[in-house]
């Protein structure tokens, strides 16, 4: 009896240690959006293995829907330059990309200006033999731009949507697992 109800214990422990394992680093607690992760994949071209993403939704055009801001910190999918960061509208079917920037850094913070109705983005870039640096982003009226400026860490007011999600390492940014 006792050896039935170890090996249950086990089981059962066991099953939410997978359960949790499995959220990517999403952000959201208490659920995992399919839709958002399918959507993930569509644009990498291909399946991650173990696909790990901090999304945050923050309405950026303040047209009463949120976008959705995604960076993916998963192996094979960017390195000691940076990590993909996306923005998503939700659709009724899916998720729809608005914009991406291949190699980016946390923490991604939406700024309190504006451009074009859209709320300007800031994020870290560096890496890969280049210091850490802020940048700024801003809307064309079509799309964000993939210019970008630089700009100084004291600056920078708005919120931040997703946090620092890296360490230094001698072989330059590694994301935490």
């Amino acid at each position: 009896m006792q050896l039935r109800l170890a090996v249950l214990t086990l089981v059962s422990f066991s099953l939410i240690a997978i359960a949790q394992a499995g959220t990517g680093g999403h952000q959201e607690p208490d659920h995992t959006d399919d839709r958002l992760r399918a959507a993930i994949i569509r644009e990498l071209g291909e399946v991650p293995k173990d696909l790990k993403y901090s999304s945050q939704e923050f309405d950026l055009n303040d047209d009463g829907r949120a976008e959705v801001l995604v960076w993916v910190p998963t192996i094979g999918q960017g390195g000691t330059s940076g990590y993909p960061l996306f923005i998503f509208s939700k659709t009724q079917r899916g998720y729809r990309l608005l914009w991406q920037f291949d190699q980016a850094w946390t923490p991604v913070i939406v700024l309190n200006s504006s451009q074009h109705h859209w709320r300007d983005i800031v994020f870290q870039i560096g890496g890969g033999g280049e210091r850490m640096r802020y940048v700024l982003v801003r809307h064309t009226g079509e799309s964000y731009s993939h210019k970008y400026t630089f700009i100084d860490a004291k600056r920078i007011r708005g919120h931040r949507v997703i946090g620092k999600d890296w360490k230094p390492s001698i072989m330059g940014p590694i994301p935490q697992q």
